[in-house]
């Protein structure tokens, strides 16, 4: 969702990008409008609660006096209830600022080119990005799909499939919901999958410290799996009844610290050995954002790089370092100090924006970009924070439900 502030800034600027994909001028008007009619109310509101707390002050010294404090008491009622009128319009304008928001597109690239029609407005040459949204389940999936060596470098992202899963309701204890999930994360498996063969034979890599609960989430997805492979070449395919089932294998090759190997190394003497059509890294993440704690899975086929998003930089595992397609899932975990920080920041920003005596304080931290902020952020913060990580207080049970969530998934798309 487009963020008002980045509207506000320069409105006539962004009508023109947003007119270049089809968003009607009169729908920008009405937001525009909208929000200065909410900054109006937000000044009024404060007014109002200033002159309440002095009113509450003076009763507070009346009583103190023994002074009759009947009409001042009189003056804060009538002042609390124009208040909360004024809050009823602020929520009603901020509703329908919110529904107007979700249905704008993201403002082009300055670099894109302008199409005469939507089919031929591409964003960025090489890459696409489609988006699916359940209404229902209020599931979103992101695709984008990375075709050219120059979109690869636009991106800073090898050529592939990248698929973002978010559930808003994810950290839930909802089984019907997290079974629907499931079932979103089948359809996008199968999708990456090889084309299928009579038998496939899959191995599941579950990567991370069993022992450290926030990177246990690939071993548990491993240990929830319906392992097949084994059975099938002991009794074939009809101890399962099925005229179809795909061989699956699982591997938990833990971490360097603990078997002194790189977790590239095991798997691939695996894969040598067992020769797979296909491989599955599931893999706990460091989010970029708290937002996107336990709420977005992330598949992709273009691999994975364990560690790196808390600076252990280990050997990749891909098509080109296993030999065989490489299709990685994870689920962010954990935040660092320094992403923490800077959502603080912004919320921070957003509310002194909203504070008519306090905007002026923003405009020299609104001239950096969030990729600035966020190094600056990170400067300030080493040595002392930077290295610093931190999970949900109920990571236990969220770890526990997630390793269900995407063994469910997976045993579907190969059953």
């Amino acid at each position: 969702m487009l963020d008002l502030k980045q509207l506000r800034t320069n409105f006539a600027a962004a009508q023109a990008k947003l007119a270049t994909r089809g968003v009607d001028a009169a729908v920008l008007d009405k937001m525009k409008e909208l929000d200065e009619q909410r900054r109006e109310l937000l000044v009024q509101v404060e007014e109002e609660k200033a002159k309440r707390n002095t009113v509450s002050a003076e009763i507070a010294q009346a009583k103190r006096n023994k002074e009759d404090a009947a009409d001042k008491i009189a003056a804060m009622q009538a002042l609390s209830a124009e208040i909360k009128e004024l809050d009823s319009r602020l929520n009603s304008i901020d509703q329908e600022l919110q529904e107007i928001l979700v249905t704008l597109p993201n403002l082009p690239h300055d670099s894109v080119p302008v199409g005469e029609d939507e089919e031929d407005n591409v964003e960025i040459k090489g890459v696409r990005v489609e988006e699916e949204y359940r209404e229902k389940s209020e599931i979103k999936i992101t695709t984008m799909v990375i075709e050219t060596e120059n979109g690869a470098k636009a991106m800073g992202k090898p050529k592939g499939t990248y698929i973002t899963l978010e559930a808003a309701n994810m950290d839930c204890q909802d089984e019907d919901y997290h079974r629907e999930i499931s079932l979103e994360l089948a359809k996008i498996i199968r999708k990456l999958l090889p084309p299928k063969k009579e038998t496939l034979s899959v191995l599941v890599a579950g990567l991370g410290n069993r022992e450290v609960t926030p990177d246990a989430l690939g071993p548990r997805v491993v240990d929830n799996m319906l392992i097949t492979r084994h059975v099938l070449k002991e009794f074939g395919k009809y101890a399962f009844g099925e005229e179809e089932v795909n061989a699956v294998s699982g591997i938990v090759p833990g971490v360097m610290a603990q078997t002194g190997m790189e977790s590239q190394e095991i798997i691939r003497g695996v894969v040598d050995e067992t020769k797979p059509d296909v491989m599955i890294a599931i893999d706990a993440l460091a989010a970029r954002s708290t937002r996107r704690l336990s709420r977005t899975i992330q598949i992709t086929d273009t691999g994975i790089n364990p560690g790196s998003g808390v600076g252990n930089h280990r050997h990749g595992l891909s098509e080109k370092t296993m030999g065989i397609p490489v299709i990685a899932i994870g689920v962010p975990t954990v935040v660092d100090a320094a992403t923490i920080v800077n959502d603080t920041m912004h919320t921070l920003i957003q509310a002194m924006e909203e504070n008519s005596h306090l905007e002026t304080l923003t405009t020299g931290l609104n001239a950096l970009n969030d990729m600035e902020k966020y190094e600056l952020i990170r400067e300030l913060l080493s040595p002392q924070l930077n290295t610093m990580f931190v999970t949900p207080k109920d990571i236990d049970e969220s770890v526990r439900r997630l390793s269900f969530t995407l063994s469910e998934g997976l045993n579907i798309a190969f059953a």
